[in-house]
């Protein structure tokens, strides 16, 4: 304010609508708003001028970044730009303000909708001071095929106003207004506006009024009125009362301290409503009633449960970890598990694997017999010799291979021999053989 220490803002300013704005963020804890600003009105693209510095001034109740700051034409600007604007606003905010007039307002509501953000998850600000030409009617009806779709988006959209009070002496006021106009300047307001007073009108005439009271308070204290310096010295934090509006009263920078609402659009009257106010001589927001936001009791946290890019470690999947009682079944199981099936399924694999063997159960293996002739015994072997009746006899091995099973039939015939095997003795005689 160093730099313009001679002008006091008899009226609405850009940065006192930063500063509702600011108070609004910093209540409900968002510190990552997007802002878009629309280059093709002048009172908007001043606005985003103003607001930027606002906010970069203080920085240390929301962070400043300079990349949420996003610069459009509304004149050229199309619905597949816009939704690729506001795809990218998602992945670090969901508060987005919309600098612009109420007929792009409701456009980027449109689009909003299209992608999935109309429905409670973001947070949609746009800037309607008062009813006036100038920024449009906010209301989504337009006798188009797009209004069902504006209908449903507009519920996310919240709009920043001045709290106009209107008493029987600013509509007195304003009647005379437009007689005057009519009569002296041949100027006609149109239908709408002929129902509204327009609070620029009211406040050049409270001008004209501050300048005449601080004059008469500064010639009363023997001030040089002459100067500019000591003129805005004497604004700052001065008061009177205005026969139109009531109390006007300055701040300490000489800007006129105004109060402002935030308004919510409801369904049943289909309509804005004010839900909460911003008093000139408070630093909060406060609320009217309770938040009834898409089926909540409260506007969307600043971010969402896992981050925007799913940074919050909750959110990422976990390493197991495992008790002392499942580790231990990890390991008691498996050993469990591997001897049931080794009792089990052994018999099973053994006449598996012997099942070819099974027929020839009767058969003999040299190494397993031993033969017993006249009460000597004799270990089997390649050429086993024994003495039977004075005579020596031969088993003869029919197969080559040791581990495959033998015949021995070189007894003369009568002759009685035992053979031994696995702990069992068997006598035999011999026979001739047939012819």
């Amino acid at each position: 304010m160093q730099d313009y220490y001679g002008i006091s803002r008899t009226s609405f300013a850009y940065t006192t609508i930063a500063d509702v704005m600011l108070r609004y963020f910093v209540t409900f804890n968002y510190t990552t708003p997007v802002f878009l600003l629309d280059q093709s009105a002048d009172f908007f693209q001043q606005m985003g001028i103003l607001i930027e510095t606002t906010l970069k001034d203080n920085d240390d109740e929301v962070p400043y970044r300079p990349s949420n700051y996003y610069q459009f034409s509304s004149s050229t600007i199309d619905r597949q730009a816009m939704a690729k604007m506001l795809r990218s606003t998602t992945e670090f905010s969901r508060v987005v303000v919309i600098c612009s007039t109420s007929d792009t307002v409701r456009k980027v509501m449109i689009v909003a909708g299209q992608l999935g953000m109309a429905a409670g998850d973001y947070v949609f600000l746009a800037v309607d001071l008062y009813q006036s030409n100038v920024w449009g009617e906010f209301t989504w009806r337009r006798g188009t095929k797009d209004d069902e779709a504006a209908k449903a988006a507009f519920p996310a959209l919240l709009l920043l106003s001045l709290q106009v009070s209107v008493v029987d002496q600013s509509e007195a006021f304003w009647r005379e207004v437009i007689k005057l106009s009519r009569n002296r300047y041949n100027y006609t307001f149109s239908a709408v506006e002929q129902n509204i007073v327009d609070p620029i009108v009211v406040h050049f005439y409270e001008t004209i009024l501050l300048y005449a009271q601080v004059i008469t308070a500064m010639d009363a204290a023997e001030k040089n009125y002459l100067s500019g310096r000591k003129f805005t010295d004497t604004v700052a934090n001065f008061s009177f009362v205005s026969p139109i509006t009531g109390i006007v009263a300055f701040n300490k920078n000489s800007d006129r301290l105004l109060d402002y609402t935030i308004r919510q659009y409801n369904a049943e009257s289909q309509a804005h409503e004010v839900i909460m106010a911003v008093p000139a001589t408070s630093k909060g927001v406060t609320l009217l009633g309770n938040i009834r936001w898409f089926g909540a009791k409260a506007f969307p946290a600043n971010a969402p449960f896992c981050g925007f890019k799913n940074e919050n470690p909750a959110c990422r999947p976990q390493p197991l970890r495992l008790t002392s009682w499942q580790m231990a079944a990890a390991v008691i199981i498996p050993i469990v598990v591997a001897i049931t099936l080794a009792v089990f399924l052994r018999p099973r694999l053994k006449r598996l694997l012997y099942g070819d063997l099974h027929n020839f159960w009767w058969r003999i293996y040299e190494n397993d017999v031993t033969v017993i002739l006249g009460g000597l015994r004799a270990a089997t072997s390649k050429s086993l010799k024994s003495t039977l009746n004075g005579s020596i006899h031969t088993v003869n091995r029919l197969q080559s291979s040791a581990d495959r099973p033998h015949n021995y039939s070189t007894f003369d015939a009568g002759s009685i021999f035992s053979v031994s095997s696995s702990g069992k003795t068997i006598q035999s005689k011999t026979k001739k053989a047939k012819q």
